[in-house]
């Protein structure tokens, strides 16, 4: 009896230490998400160095104005999109499907709690690359209700908004960006 449990005590003590031990690792792995803010990083540091320029369409209630960027400073082009991040833990607060068709694919994130600003995005793309975005943020407090849609694929992107007001004026615009190639 006494050599059983000298033989199990090291065994005891073994695996206590193991299931103290410290884990480094989250509780789910991000990085089946898509990272927006790395592809956008990329996208951004792609069209600087390629010289492309850009054509910017703002709408706004009754107006419209157009203005071509010769050196546009992409990093700040697309920085809506950039922030529009799924977050450190994405499996805690959004379902992910996916359909693959030979070598296209889509991966759609949907927001678990509609507490969460970005309600939606979708990823398209062909081969290993995407190459379309689609976002949808939306916000609503008893101050204001707010909705973002943005849209980007290399050729441009767009950017609605709209703000609903509680108290004061409604808001909204339109932003288009067209991806123009260097003279």
């Amino acid at each position: 009896m006494r050599r059983l449990i000298r033989l199990w005590i090291p065994v005891v003590l073994m695996l206590s230490m193991i299931s103290c031990a410290e884990n480094n690792q989250s509780p789910s792995d991000s990085s089946d998400y898509f990272d927006v803010a790395a592809f956008f990083n990329s996208e951004s540091d792609r069209l600087r160095k390629s010289g492309y320029r850009l054509e910017k369409t703002f709408e706004w209630d009754g107006g419209a104005e157009t203005k071509t960027l010769d050196t546009p400073d992409w990093k700040s082009e697309l920085e809506p999109f950039e922030k529009s991040t799924l977050g450190k833990n994405p499996s805690m607060l959004y379902f992910a499907d996916s359909v693959r068709n030979g070598d296209s694919w889509i991966i759609i994130y949907h927001a678990k709690d509609s507490a969460t600003a970005l309600r939606k995005m979708i990823v398209y793309g062909n081969t290993a690359d995407p190459d379309s975005i689609l976002i949808v943020r939306a916000v609503s407090n008893m101050y204001y209700k707010a909705s973002d849609t943005l849209f980007y694929s290399g050729s441009g992107f767009s950017m609605n908004v709209s703000n609903d007001s509680r108290a004061g004026k409604d808001a909204g615009f339109r932003l288009e960006g067209k991806i123009i190639t260097p003279n």
